[in-house]
């Protein structure tokens, strides 16, 4: 059985991937810690990386969590690194996400938690059905204000890693949150949103059956 460490999206937790389905792999969800006031996106990945009890694992990274596999994929040599709805590098940003992620204050994402989130949220992730918005509701109010604060001003200021870890990065067409225009996946989802990992799960789990089983197996639409 092989085991794919996985990171969930900035503001959730291990219910986005509870759909994913692989065959002979299992999920291991890493929980987010907190960070440090000043700590570093990498300094932080290294404090995460003393979780997994392995190396040469498989890390699957979702959005921010793609960007924290990178960073731990050069600390532990990881085997194969598989981005959802995430990035490779900070191009990934435009211009306007990284001013905003800057300067975004921490009682913004207070609001959030108790019930500012709504239907343009919905909008922005791609949510398709009312059990995807009560889950990112859930998943909101369950996230402290100060990491998220945290994240995004890290984000803004990612500098990127040089690894020579595989990289498999697959991206949604309608992607509304880490533009399509701002990435060059290996695999896109046609018609996918930045939720495409639990709305467009099967279609997922079977790309990630081909990409872990059968690597030669290449496509670009799927």
């Amino acid at each position: 059985m092989r085991t794919i460490v996985s990171l969930s999206g900035l503001g959730a937790d291990y219910r986005l991937l509870q759909k994913l389905e692989v065959r002979r792999c299992k999920f291991q969800v890493l929980a987010w810690e907190m960070p440090g006031d000043e700590e570093t996106i990498r300094a932080y990945a290294h404090r995460m990386a003393s979780r997994i009890d392995h190396e040469g694992c498989t890390l699957l990274g979702v959005s921010f969590g793609g960007v924290v596999a990178l960073e731990i994929a050069s600390i532990c040599h990881a085997k194969h690194v598989i981005l959802l709805s995430s990035m490779r590098s900070p191009a990934g940003i435009s211009p306007c996400q990284r001013f905003l992620m800057r300067h975004m204050p921490a009682s913004f994402y207070t609001v959030l938690r108790f019930g500012g989130i709504g239907p343009l949220a919905d909008f922005f992730f791609g949510i398709e059905k009312p059990e995807e918005s009560y889950l990112l509701r859930s998943m909101v109010a369950n996230t402290d204000p100060k990491f998220a604060a945290w994240a995004l001003r890290g984000l803004a200021t990612w500098e990127g890693v040089d690894i020579q870890t595989p990289i498999d990065q697959i991206h949604g067409t309608a992607d509304r949150i880490l533009l399509p225009t701002f990435s060059s996946p290996d695999w896109w989802i046609l018609g996918g949103g930045h939720f495409m990992v639990y709305n467009r799960s099967k279609q997922i789990s079977a790309l990630l059956e081909s990409i872990l089983h059968r690597s030669n197996d290449r496509m670009r639409f799927t």
